[in-house]
């Protein structure tokens, strides 16, 4: 597996505190929904 890269992301205020309401973690579980969305899961 490559290394993640750090970016820069703007995301509606909503999104990122429903993320985080789940606890730690929250920036891999948006990453894992993206890979989803895209067609990368697995």
């Amino acid at each position: 597996m490559r290394a993640k890269q750090q970016v820069t992301l703007r995301l509606d205020p909503d999104v990122v505190e429903r993320f985080r309401a789940d606890g730690p973690g929250w920036q891999g579980r948006i990453n894992a929904a993206l890979r989803k969305a895209v067609g990368l899961q697995g």
